[in-house]
């Protein structure tokens, strides 16, 4: 398997390992809830291997073998109850009935009761161990419990006995999805779509995968395929929406949420994003629409709660953030972001006193907020407090050197209470630091032109803006890697390689550009330099799936072919 694929993750400012000051509007924050919902199907017990069973001459056999095959008839005919006591009987008079097990145990799971289901799959297969059904069973049974490490290895065992179960890639997939090991999850959805290219379901799961690795060209092509095949599904919709929002199709993204909506209506995560989308188009009312409606069908969601109260401030609706933000703040009185709007808002109306409450609560719960410190200053100075509006302001600075309003508000009041020297001080440093920010955003603006590029295909187009960016600002790490990263699209694999240790040097702990970087001189065959990087990249992130499957990869081809 190459170790290159057909695209690299694109940083513009919105995705994480950069951290990013000033200029990111509202598309910043994207609910990227990439897991499909799906409840795999247990597997009934296939009569051919009956023959398998070690107890299949067993005298006992013909009576338990009528109560199998009425368990059998009274689920198919909507009486689980009965079933499970007709299997029940069944292994009763015959323990040894490895497919009865089987069967017990999916009735069972469909009824909830994983326990006892497990219980039964592990019947059936302390007496077949080959029994790739009662595996395939026991997998989802534990997945259902959200005990993935323990479904893994009941795939993996399948998959050794049945190497082209194109299903038991998928299920491995999707559990490695869960795990957040994308790379190995990518891997196995593509098996099973290549064993089995009409299991659509994978090609939704693998949709979802490539969206949260960050390669959206393929993510959309997946996505649109299952959707021919598969209009209705919510999720699809859902997924290709945030595929789309993050290669700067809006509109194309809000028509997909919205028919996420119109086929789920309770879609909370659908809802949000639409929501979101609104406010990026200047359309507060349409935001705050959609927002109460996910609330309707998720009334705890603080994430809709807080998303909420802020469109509503904005347009001055404060009557009502407040009354939703005094329900929200006792319903999550641990989350300091409610705590810190809801502040926001009764300083606002006024209610001082309640606000620096509010306000102090954020800080107890996060005293590493710089923000907070500055909007707990502006409180204090409507209180008169000038000493304690002084030290909040003096603690957001040293929380956050480069926050231009603490500055302005601290040089506002030393000149207020005569302090001609510090005034001047902190009136140059907020000039300096808003001369950088406007440098900054004008740079991440030809950042966030070069990624849409690139996702499009257009590389020379991405080389031009992502160089933009650097003749803007070349401390701006993001530009380096994208564009090392459009040089090795392109197949200017040296350029690449000349480009990668200028993002390195400006971010050394970034394991994913040590990664590219490995990708990009394993291209050109330096395969020590290549190795050295992907070590490094394991080393600053161990669960680094691309470092850890290359290394992998390298090791078994130098088994094979010997040093290089």
């Amino acid at each position: 398997m190459s170790l290159i694929k057909n695209e690299v993750r694109w940083i513009d400012g919105r995705k994480a390992g950069i951290c990013c000051h000033g200029g990111i509007g509202p598309r910043l924050f994207w609910i990227l809830l990439a897991i499909v919902s799906f409840s795999g199907n247990s597997v009934f017990a296939a009569a051919t291997q009956t023959a398998n069973s070690p107890t299949a001459a067993s005298q006992k056999r013909p009576e338990s073998s009528a109560h199998h095959q009425k368990g059998l008839s009274l689920y198919q005919a909507g009486d689980p109850a009965g079933a499970v006591l007709e299997l029940r009987q069944s292994v009763e008079v015959d323990p040894s009935f490895t497919e009865a097990w089987n069967d017990l145990g999916v009735v069972q799971r469909k009824q909830g009761s994983l326990g006892q289901a497990i219980i039964s799959f592990e019947k059936a297969i302390a007496l077949n161990p080959s029994f790739t059904s009662a595996l395939y069973n026991l997998a989802l049974a534990y997945e259902a419990q959200n005990r993935f490490n323990l479904a893994i290895q009941q795939v993996s065992r399948l998959i050794e006995l049945k190497p082209r179960f194109a299903q038991a890639h998928f299920v491995y997939g999707r559990l490695l999805s869960k795990l957040n090991q994308l790379e190995k999850a990518q891997t196995e959805l593509k098996q099973s779509l290549a064993l089995d290219p009409s299991l659509h379901k994978a090609r939704l799961e693998l949709g979802g995968v490539l969206v949260r690795q960050g390669y959206m060209n393929e993510a959309t092509s997946q996505l649109q395929q299952y959707l021919t095949g598969d209009p209705r599904s919510a999720e699809a919709h859902f997924q290709l929406g945030l595929a789309l929002v993050q290669q700067g199709r809006e509109e194309e993204a809000r028509s997909c949420f919205a028919s996420a909506v119109d086929l789920r209506p309770d879609f909370t995560e659908a809802r949000a994003n639409l929501g979101q989308l609104w406010e990026a188009a200047g359309k507060p009312q349409d935001a705050i629409q959609e927002y109460g409606k996910a609330l309707k069908f998720s009334p705890g969601n603080e994430d809709v709660q807080l998303r909420l109260a802020r469109v509503l401030t904005k347009s001055d609706a404060l009557t009502e953030a407040k009354d939703l933000l005094d329900r929200a703040t006792r319903m999550h009185p641990r989350n300091p972001e409610l705590h810190f709007e809801h502040g926001k808002v009764l300083a606002k109306l006024g209610d001082l006193e309640k606000a620096e409450a509010e306000l102090q609560t954020a800080l107890e719960l996060q005293p590493g907020s710089a923000q907070f410190y500055l909007e707990l200053s502006h409180v204090l100075q409507n209180l008169n407090r000038p000493e304690a509006q002084k030290a909040a302001l003096e603690k957001a600075i040293g929380l956050d050197p480069n926050l231009a309003a603490a500055h302005y508000a601290l040089a506002q009041l030393a000149k207020k209470q005569g302090d001609a020297s510090t005034s001047t001080r902190e009136l140059e440093r907020t000039q300096r630091i808003r001369e950088a920010e406007a440098k900054r955003d004008l740079a991440l603006g030809a950042v966030r032109s070069g990624v849409v590029l690139a996702e499009r295909g257009d590389y020379d187009g991405a080389i031009a803006e992502f160089r933009k960016a650097l003749a803007i600002n070349p401390e701006l790490g993001e530009a380096h890697f994208n564009l090392a990263g459009a040089l090795l699209q392109k197949g200017e694999i040296e350029a690449a390689i000349q480009t990668f240790p200028a993002a390195l040097k400006l971010a050394p702990h970034w394991p994913e550009a040590h990664y590219q970087f490995g990708r990009a001189l394993l291209v050109a065959n330096r395969r020590a330099q290549a190795i050295e990087e992907f070590r490094t990249a394991l080393k600053q992130d161990p669960n680094h799936a691309g470092a850890r499957q290359a290394l992998r990869e390298l090791q078994v081809k130098n088994e094979t072919q010997g040093p290089h």
